[in-house]
């Protein structure tokens, strides 16, 4: 007695044609399978894009320090007003962002009245550098030193 009698004819037409590897080639060929980490970081940012971090976190079924974190990953962070066409996010807040900037423009004038050169050379460079960085956040453009 045979377990498994062999099927002479399929009573039904198979509805894919998986078996077949031609098929199969070019179904393949026509989707792109992209990185489960890929998938990630766009879900991440575009929900960025639509919402602040803490209500991004909850849609994603995530906690914001695994959001920040995974910002920190991407160098990415969340500023308040980017354009949907960027891509990118600052995780710190704008007016702790003014502070630093402050505090950093602050030294540098401290160290410009210094004598030695290559601390002037140090002040020099930090101030072409801290407004650099204001011309480059346009929501750091209304920060005054």
């Amino acid at each position: 007695m045979k377990l498994f009698p062999r099927v002479s004819k399929v009573p039904f037409p198979p509805t894919h044609d998986w078996c077949n590897s031609e098929a199969t080639g070019n179904r393949l060929r026509s989707r792109v399978i992209r990185p489960l980490a890929e998938l990630e970081r766009e879900a991440i940012l575009e929900a960025l894009e639509f919402c602040g971090p803490e209500e991004a976190a909850k849609l994603l079924g995530i906690g914001t320090s695994t959001l920040y974190r995974k910002l920190v990953l991407y160098h990415a962070s969340v500023c308040g007003a980017q354009p949907p066409e960027s891509r990118t996010a600052i995780a710190i807040p704008l007016e702790k962002m003014r502070v630093l900037l402050h505090e950093a423009d602050r030294a540098a004038k401290a160290l410009l009245f210094s004598k030695e050169e290559t601390l002037l050379l140090i002040a020099q460079a930090l101030s072409k550098q801290v407004e650099s960085f204001c011309q480059a956040i346009p929501q750091l453009k209304t920060w005054k030193k």
